[in-house]
């Protein structure tokens, strides 16, 4: 009787288990990201790593690292991209997460007027972005090492 009490409790309670903070999803890696810029396709990188629900990393694209910092909570992410220079300028991203893919919408703030220097509309809220995971290359072996016997 007492083993059928226990079977019926363990059961139950892989049924029936709680989702903790460390059941979000996973986000660090290498990510392609790419938005339509004023002058085209902007592409870049971010190298993210994650803690629990936070983000860093780094970004780097046409001649320009910036530091990323977010937050990933569920399948919604929000990060932004500092980007340092004579002109500094922030890039906030918001958007879901699919699997190996993000899409969503970003804005871009620290400017003292409404355009850029390049001419972009700073005060646009429907600029869209994409994101794709790049997965890690296989790890090869080493050419060194004698295979087991």
């Amino acid at each position: 009787m007492r083993q059928k009490l226990l079977l019926i409790l363990f059961l139950l309670t892989s049924c029936f288990r709680t989702v903790s903070a460390d059941d979000s999803p996973t986000l660090a890696g290498k990510w392609s990201i790419s938005w339509q810029a004023r002058l085209g396709t902007e592409r870049g990188t971010i190298q993210f790593q994650q803690q629990g629900t936070h983000l860093t990393g780094l970004y780097q694209g046409h001649s320009i690292q910036c530091q990323v910092s977010g937050d990933l909570k569920d399948a919604n992410i929000s990060f932004h991209l500092d980007c340092p220079g004579k002109t500094p300028f922030t890039i906030q991203f918001t958007g879901t997460l699919e699997v190996a893919k993000m899409t969503g919408t970003f804005q871009l703030k620290g400017f003292k007027d409404a355009y850029d220097q390049h001419g972009e509309n700073v005060q646009s809220t429907d600029y869209k972005w994409t994101a794709a995971h790049i997965p890690d290359p296989p790890k090869s072996p080493n050419p060194q090492q004698k295979p087991a016997h």
